[in-house]
């Protein structure tokens, strides 16, 4: 386990201070994104999982000296977005599932493709095909036992495990650009998508609605939820908190920021904390004030940054940042 004291903050704040980042896990290609649960029953806690550039998807479980991680399973095409959740009720435990293209990278033509991965026994993984799309699938999550992805098709696919076999993927709405990104909510999911909409998608048995609960003009990368406010990650740069209908800039960035975070990280601070990070390679963390939400760059990668989630990983109070990017790492951020 590698600890790196980060010297970038030279601002005197306590707020700065005992901020950590561990080299968890180092693959040899770049990597989409990351997702954390407990997704294997072998090991105590939750796991990371990472999806890469070569189709792999690694799960990395905690060891007394660290992190261990080995791809599990190389999906044919390259994948882009991954989720954990309940996704077969069927099995104890969580599932894995990740999207991408069918075949071959990003950059090429053809079909999108969802996968779902579980454990089985005590060392094999199964994988289980869950939909193709006219396109690059580039959004994906479980929500209330149902996966949802969506991607450059422009149109949200819903997969249900009947007991006994996955249902044929319905088509629930046409949208109005390209998801990039899904999230589950209280009440649905919602999406963030390239011609500018936070979408919020709601229904039950195969009847859903699409609103917008916020627009603006530029692509949306990414977006986070605490359950009553949204922060997005535009392709823009631009870092948004999204609150009754209104945004509120909280940050510009010279390049394409890929990730959005809003969530408890320092419980004995009053509010909440966002974070983002970007092709610039940083990651910055933004306090709630009274007034205003102040800005702190808390870690850098040696490459763009591709994603970011918050989870409980350990014992303690708060929740830590893991992020992914171009370099292959994955860096956890903790402040203790």
């Amino acid at each position: 386990m590698l600890w790196i004291p980060l010297l970038l903050c030279l601002e005197a704040s306590p707020f700065l201070s005992d901020w950590t980042v561990e080299i968890a896990f180092q693959a040899p290609d770049k990597l989409g994104a990351c997702a954390v649960g407990d997704v294997d029953p072998a090991h105590e806690g939750p796991e990371i999982v990472a999806v890469s550039v070569t189709g792999d998807v690694y799960v990395l479980h905690r060891t007394k000296s660290g992190w261990s991680g080995r791809s599990v399973f190389r999906c044919p095409g390259e994948m882009i977005q991954c989720a954990v959740g309940d996704a077969r009720p069927d099995r104890e435990g969580l599932e894995i599932v990740v999207c991408g293209m069918a075949f071959g990278p990003e950059t090429g033509e053809g079909p999108g493709a969802a996968w779902c991965l579980f454990r089985v026994g005590e060392k094999d993984w199964k994988a289980e095909h869950l939909a193709n799309d006219s396109a690059l699938l580039h959004a994906i999550c479980v929500s209330d036992g149902s996966v949802f992805t969506a991607g450059y098709g422009q149109r949200l696919l819903k997969i249900d495990w009947t007991g006994s076999e996955w249902k044929k993927a319905i088509v629930l709405e046409e949208l109005p650009g390209a998801a990039k990104n899904a999230i589950p909510t209280a009440k649905g999911i919602a999406l963030a998508c390239t011609e500018g909409d936070v979408l919020e998608v709601q229904g039950k048995d195969d009847v859903y609605a699409a609103k917008s609960v916020h627009r603006r003009e530029g692509a949306r990368g990414r977006i986070g939820t605490d359950g009553q406010r949204f922060v997005a990650a535009d392709d823009d740069g631009t870092f948004t908190l999204i609150e009754g209908g209104e945004g509120r800039v909280l940050y510009r960035s010279p390049a394409k920021l890929r990730g959005a975070v809003l969530a408890d990280l320092v419980p004995e601070a009053n509010g909440l904390e966002a974070a983002t990070v970007g092709y610039d390679h940083k990651l910055i963390v933004f306090r709630e004030g009274s007034f205003e939400w102040n800005e702190h760059t808390v870690a850098q990668d040696t490459d763009a940054l591709h994603h970011l989630v918050a989870a409980d990983l350990d014992e303690f109070p708060g929740k830590e940042l893991v992020a992914c990017g171009y370099s292959g790492r994955i860096l956890i951020v903790t402040r203790r």
